[in-house]
């Protein structure tokens, strides 16, 4: 006699279940497609930026032999080389550390 309750009971319970699955699995699949679709913005900017890239080695043309006919010319080149990589790095450094020295900031105001 209250078997029709039961059932009743676990069918609505079923449904409930039931509900909530299809619900969770389609706002994973809307997320899943909203970070696709990131993926396919960096995915292009990546493929512009390597155009960029490659067309700017192009530009640069082949390196070529290292002319050591006049010794004393081509170490000064080789100095010049090395000091304008020493700057470079010098830059790249200070960057960094601007940016660290930031980013440290906004840790310990606890902005992140």
């Amino acid at each position: 006699m209250w078997w029709w309750i039961l059932w009743v009971v676990l069918v609505v319970g079923a449904v409930c279940v039931v509900a909530w699955l299809v619900r969770d699995v389609w706002r994973r699949a809307r997320r899943f497609l909203r970070e696709l679709s990131k993926a396919e913005g960096v995915l292009s900017d990546l493929s512009a930026r390597a155009a960029e890239l490659e067309r700017l080695a192009a530009a640069d043309g082949p390196v070529g032999p290292v002319d050591m006919s006049d010794v004393p010319a081509a170490r000064a080149r080789v100095d010049e080389r090395r000091l304008e990589t020493v700057a470079r790095r010098g830059e790249r450094r200070a960057r960094r550390h601007a940016r660290d020295a930031e980013l440290w900031g906004r840790w310990e105001r606890d902005e992140l």
